[in-house]
Formats: structure tokens, C-alpha cells, sequence
């Protein structure tokens, strides 16, 4: 836990992944490395992993990365009971 902060990129672009003031989430055009552009990705004991950005713009309680049923992703409390709070991650092969 606590390790260091990542920026996500849609693949094959610049576009990155942002947090918002609403706590939501956004694709921004490019990666300009603001906070709210960061994410730090924790491990969990289960093996899943727990995605955070660094700062939401106004709101001082930490959030994660939700899925609310098979809608987009949103920022809401981390709730370790639920699978909509927990991510995996697969290889896939670089675009070409």
C-alpha cells in the first residue's frame, strides 16, 4: 500500500483518465500530470486491486474507482465487501 502514482492512458493515445469536482470520472484529451490525473493502485489481500486517484478537486475524503452495475466507472468510499470497488488486470498484447 502507498506506492507510487499512475497515469492511465487509453490505448494508443494521450487521452488519460481524470477524477472531477463531481466525483466522476473523465477522459481528458492529453496527460498533463495534475493530481486529479494520478492514480495510485493498491494490491488488496484477495489479489484484486483497489484504484484511487491522488486528489479529487474538492472533497477532502479519499475515493475509488466504482463500477455501478456494467455502467461506466465512477469515484465513490472503497468498500472491500463489494466486487463493484475491486479491479483485475489482464495482458493484452500492444496495438500494432
Amino acid at each position: 500500500l502507498g506506492g507510487p502514482y499512475y497515469k492511465i492512458l487509453i490505448a494508443g493515445t494521450e487521452r488519460a483518465l481524470a477524477a472531477t469536482a463531481d466525483a466522476e470520472v473523465q477522459v481528458v484529451s492529453a496527460f498533463t500530470g495534475t493530481d486529479e490525473q494520478l492514480w495510485r493502485i493498491d494490491q488488496l489481500t484477495d489479489g484484486s486491486f483497489r484504484i484511487m486517484p491522488k486528489k479529487v478537486p474538492g472533497h477532502s475524503e479519499p475515493l475509488a474507482l466504482v463500477s455501478m452495475g456494467d455502467c461506466t466507472p465512477t469515484l465513490a468510499e472503497f468498500n472491500f465487501s463489494s466486487d463493484n470497488s475491486k479491479w483485475y488486470f489482464r495482458h493484452f498484447e500492444p496495438l500494432k
